[in-house]
């Protein structure tokens, strides 16, 4: 709650800065109005751009509520005048589902300010209705694995390739010479080292993503996927091979006895999830342990005999999905329960979590799920939708073969299989 004094000072400052923002009138030479302004609604945060011109210094006026104006914005709750903005802008901390108002202009520091834009009005909405046009990576290059790594996307897949994105749109290969050939399946990062495995052992680190250092790996069999535990790096793949490393650098395979009796199935997946290491793999195979050193008593009743290719963790509840359409959910990880009612049908490959859970798959597949009783242990504890564009914005249906998906805190970026990436923001 704003109490009435803070309220009184937080409308007094505002008042001062469109004051500064707007003084001078009739001042011929004060700059014209901003062209080519634009805000898109994005996942609790709109993007605002216009036509950047140089030496001058813009002024972003937002409030909650509907065709507000300089005249009467500040009485819209969350008021701001944010300055100096720059085209690209993001105003984060929104709420989905209400409407915002957003107007600009310029000054030169020699002059009044310019007359404002016309004002737009956006309504902030979870992410993952509205997709873009595929962005070329490499074109036939297989990506199989997308993560965010040093304010970057990196993107790895086939014959050693990794490639790089600030806003998931314009790619480039790593500068620097990657050190193997080998196909690169999977990626893991932990504060300032990034892992990628693949084929043949292949294990790579990295302290920037461009410069890659092989690693001697303890096994030759395809390693699929990595991830930061709770207490070291793991990392899993066929034949229900197990490799780990408390520093990235000096890797060693996990002991028969550390691992469940018998286990021989290709593991597709390991993540640390709420503080548990989690793995998924052919024949319904799940494994959760408190530690990567000891996985031996981590198996889980079989809720499905298809193979499992994604996991993640949100809203309190575990999601796996794989081949046929599969989709199991957990409360505690330990305990799985098959899907109901979902929309589509086909292969899943991958599941992310932002302010919705995303499964993505085969010939453009993707799926949308929401929990819908959290204390609900039972087949129908998702609910699900396809997504829905909105009317107002330009979007293309989600396409291609979907290998990998990062959620990133303004949407979903997917890795395909024919040297693309497409993103919903």
């Amino acid at each position: 709650m704003i109490h009435t004094r803070s309220r009184a000072l937080m409308l007094a400052s505002l008042t001062s800065l469109a004051l500064l923002a707007g003084c001078g009138g009739g001042d011929d030479n004060k700059p014209a109005v901003p062209t080519g302004f634009k805000v898109t609604p994005g996942d609790a945060r709109v993007y605002v751009e216009w036509t950047q011109e140089p030496n001058l210094t813009y002024w972003l006026f937002s409030a909650q509520g509907e065709g507000l104006t300089r005249s009467n914005y500040r009485t819209g709750a969350d008021a701001r005048i944010q300055t100096p903005v720059y085209s690209g802008f993001a105003r984060t901390g929104l709420v989905n589902g209400l409407k915002y108002s957003f107007f600009l202009n310029a000054t030169d520091g020699a002059s009044a300010a310019g007359d404002e834009t016309a004002t737009w009005t956006v309504t902030p909405r979870p992410a993952g209705d509205n997709w873009q046009t595929p962005s070329e990576v490499k074109a036939g290059t297989e990506l199989n694995a997308v993560s965010v790594f040093n304010s970057r996307f990196v993107a790895v897949g086939a014959d050693g390739a990794v490639f790089l994105s600030f806003d998931s749109k314009a790619w480039e290969a790593s500068s620097v010479a990657i050190p193997t050939s080998k196909t690169l399946y999977g990626i893991g990062v932990s504060g300032s080292l990034a892992v990628a495995v693949g084929a043949d052992g292949t294990i790579l680190t990295s302290t920037d993503a461009i410069t890659w250092t092989a690693r001697t790996s303890p096994v030759t069999t395809t390693l699929r996927s990595v991830a930061a535990g709770p207490d070291a790096f793991i990392a899993v793949g066929d034949g229900g091979v197990v490799v780990r490393s408390t520093d990235g650098v000096t890797w060693t395979a996990l002991e028969a006895s550390a691992k469940p009796a018998g286990l021989t199935a290709n593991l597709r997946s390991v993540k640390n999830l709420n503080g548990t290491v989690v793995i998924v793999g052919d024949n319904g195979t799940v494994i959760q342990a408190a530690t990567t050193a000891d996985l031996s008593t981590g198996l889980r009743a079989a809720a499905t005999s298809e193979n499992l290719r994604d996991v993640s963790f949100g809203a309190s509840t575990y999601v796996a999905v794989g081949s046929n359409g599969t989709v199991i959910a957990s409360r505690d990880g330990s305990t799985w329960y098959p899907q109901i009612n979902l929309p589509v049908s086909g292969e899943f490959s991958a599941i992310g979590i932002g302010s919705r859970f995303m499964a993505i798959g085969a010939n453009g597949l993707a799926a949308i799920a929401v929990v819908k009783d959290a204390s609900a242990a039972n087949a129908a504890m998702l609910s699900w939708s396809v997504p829905t564009p909105s009317a107002d914005e330009s979007h293309v249906a989600p396409s291609g073969n979907m290998n990998a998906i990062v959620a990133s805190s303004a949407g979903y970026v997917v890795a395909r299989s024919d040297g693309k990436v497409q993103s919903a923001f």
